[in-house]
């Protein structure tokens, strides 16, 4: 609240600064009030798993928008002008990368509301097999793993992208890496979560590794998104 009715007075001030910063704290403002919202509403009425599994994406909605704020200021301080494009091809890709990594959360927090963590032995195969009976808490796990597989197939895809229409070291180059390092050290992380289940200590400490991970990496890909369409080629004539 703070934040926003900082900005917020900045902004009636100078529109055309504070315009940005402003959809950050109000978007940081309004989900955050959303998820108390939904926090109260799931202590007085009953929610289904399935309900219940979108609270830490909204979470995950709200700290984006908080970390977009934090880094506009950081930027904004810096006061280095931009000094490079983002060819149009990339924010479609940016967009769908980061769709499908909200979609792979939610799988993720669907498993951990269910308790069906237990479903998938073993890592990497599941059970001991490539592909297991997909029933019940089995179905679930597989299906995540799945999706985070493909996840990651497409950011090395995204990296490759960058790189190559960008050059070492500019423009998203480095988010990129970033978000490539980070999507490697989830899929680890899954590994480790896997390998703790029998340990109550442990496992609670890989289920927090494994959420601020993603937390960072979805971060990182809203800033990606959102520098994507901003600097996107041929904006000017838009």
């Amino acid at each position: 609240m703070a934040a926003f009715i900082a900005i917020y007075l900045l902004f009636r001030k100078n529109n055309a600064d504070y315009k940005e910063p402003l959809i950050y704290a109000s978007g940081a403002l309004l989900f955050t009030v959303i998820q108390a919202l939904m926090g109260a509403a799931a202590v007085v009425w009953y929610q289904s798993d399935a309900v219940m599994a979108i609270h830490f994406g909204i979470s995950l909605i709200a700290f984006a928008f908080t970390l977009l704020l934090v880094v506009w200021s950081y930027r904004a301080k810096d006061g280095k002008p931009v000094e490079f494009t983002v060819p149009r091809a990339i924010y479609p890709r940016m967009l769908a990368v980061t769709i499908f990594c909200y979609i792979v959360v939610y799988l993720g927090a669907f498993i951990r509301h269910t308790e069906s963590a237990g479903g998938c032995l073993g890592w990497p195969l599941c059970n001991g097999e490539v592909v297991p009976e997909l029933q019940g808490a089995t179905a679930a796990v597989f299906i995540h793993r799945l999706g985070a597989l493909i996840f990651g197939l497409a950011l090395v895809g995204l990296y490759i992208h960058v790189r190559k229409i960008s050059g070492k070291g500019k423009g998203l180059t480095k988010s990129a890496g970033w978000a490539l390092v980070l999507v490697i050290a989830q899929i680890l992380s899954g590994a480790l979560l896997t390998e703790t289940i029998g340990n109550d200590d442990w496992f609670l400490f890989t289920n927090l590794l494994h959420n601020l991970i993603i937390t960072g990496l979805f971060g990182i890909l809203c800033d990606m998104l959102i520098r994507s369409w901003r600097l996107r080629e041929g904006r000017e004539n838009a």
